[in-house]
């Protein structure tokens, strides 16, 4: 069995960066901040106007996006998480995307498999 991931592709060295990205049907701004005092990283969602949508700290192996927002339409999830912990019997949650893993070992991995 093959398994493809398609990733959000962001380094560390780009930060702080506005990037255009169409995942699926949907065409967002995601603005990709550092916070250095505590090292994490900080998401935030815009429309094509430029409105802030969603504002999120990157949780390692939790959903980018995890509430329902207005305005906000995305048919898939985007998890930072390290693919070799997918097939670990033990996944480590809610640690912080940090600038020393962001794209090293963690990449925001696109789950666009749908239910029906």
């Amino acid at each position: 069995m093959k398994y493809e991931f398609e990733h959000l592709p962001v380094t560390p060295d780009e930060c702080p960066i506005s990037k255009i990205f169409t995942v699926g049907e949907s065409v967002y701004t995601y603005e990709f901040r550092h916070n250095e005092r505590f090292d994490f990283y900080v998401l935030t969602i815009k429309d094509a106007e430029d409105k802030i949508l969603y504002i999120t700290k990157l949780v390692y192996a939790g959903s980018v996006v995890h509430a329902v927002v207005e305005d906000l339409e995305i048919d898939y999830d985007i998890y930072p998480v390290n693919l070799d912990d997918l097939f670990t019997p033990f996944k480590i949650q809610d640690q912080t995307v940090n600038e020393d893993n962001l794209d090293s070992r963690v990449r925001l991995y696109i789950d666009n498999v749908t239910t029906l």
